[in-house]
């Protein structure tokens, strides 16, 4: 058996190996998607409960009067 060990790992190589790792621990996207759109279904009901309203203002062109 001989005592060669692996030669040593480069920066990039780190970094992938840390990225894969992370990316092995998260969910799948859409996981992710529907528990954010739980979490906006539930902020929604509640600013509703406690009165909470938005504004739009529209500002429409005046209509331009027909030339003679």
């Amino acid at each position: 058996m001989s005592g060669t060990s692996a030669a040593p790992k480069t920066f990039t190589q780190k970094l992938l190996d840390v990225v894969e790792r992370v990316g092995s621990k998260i969910p799948h996207p859409a996981v992710i998607f529907l528990v954010l759109i739980g979490i906006v279904v539930v902020l929604a009901r509640a600013f509703w409960l406690l009165g909470a309203s938005a504004t739009v203002e529209v500002i429409t062109p005046e209509e331009k009067a027909p030339e003679s």
